[in-house]
């Protein structure tokens, strides 16, 4: 069994997809954690929505990012957890049998499910946050100092101590994740992000690499 985080904000609809995906697997699950940083007026909507179950933990704080939201669940995590934004959903994978912690298998909402399965890419570190189980005995938090790319430098720093954790296959585990975050529309500042990251972890290969694959992107494409 395995602790969910979720994080929202002003967005019901979008949350409400979270929870009704994760009531389809609340069997499998041990504790489902909410930071909402929502304006007050919106706070009795999202309790209507999220107080389905007792094994829902309702947290209304406000909070300065998406990293810091994470950062207000940490003392609260007991099993090995998952990390979700409002919107991001569990897609009928059974997690009935997820008792370590996993590499997932993730589809963008934003392709025709399921041409676009998204695969994490250990030597680079090209990665999103739904798509890692995290061992319960990593508590460390996000450094807040990255302002959307503070959870490639987590996952590094797991990766240090943890070790990959093993992909699981397909049906085993499907996360459908929202691509129209922060980072996917602030793709130049994501990039220097992901090159400080690099270098603060002494991946110097990757720095290299990815500096001139910036290079490559700037000169031929369109950021």
């Amino acid at each position: 069994m395995i602790d969910i985080i979720v994080i929202t904000k002003n967005n019901l609809s979008d949350l409400l997809a979270t929870i009704n995906s994760i009531k389809t697997q609340i069997e499998f699950i041990n504790r489902v954690i909410v930071v909402d940083d929502s304006d007050e007026n919106h706070r009795q909507d999202i309790l209507s929505i999220i107080k389905f179950d007792e094994k829902v933990l309702y947290i209304h704080q406000q909070a300065k990012s998406i990293y810091n939201a994470f950062n207000v669940a940490m003392p609260h995590i007991r099993q090995h957890y998952l990390f979700l934004n409002s919107g991001d959903i569990l897609i009928s994978g059974s997690f009935a049998n997820i008792d370590e912690p996993s590499t997932l298998s993730v589809v963008s909402l934003q392709e025709n499910f399921p041409k676009k399965v998204l695969k994490q890419n250990t030597f680079f570190f090209w990665f999103c946050h739904q798509a890692i189980i995290f061992d319960k005995n990593y508590k460390q938090h996000f450094n807040e100092d990255f302002k959307i790319a503070a959870d490639l430098d987590f996952y590094i720093r797991y990766v240090k101590e943890f070790g990959v954790p093993r992909l699981r296959p397909v049906e085993h585990g499907l996360i459908g994740y929202d691509l129209s975050g922060a980072s996917s529309k602030n793709k130049i500042l994501r990039d220097k992000e992901y090159l400080k990251i690099y270098y603060k972890n002494n991946l110097y290969p990757q720095v290299v690499l990815f500096f001139c694959l910036m290079v490559l992107k700037a000169v031929t494409f369109r950021y």
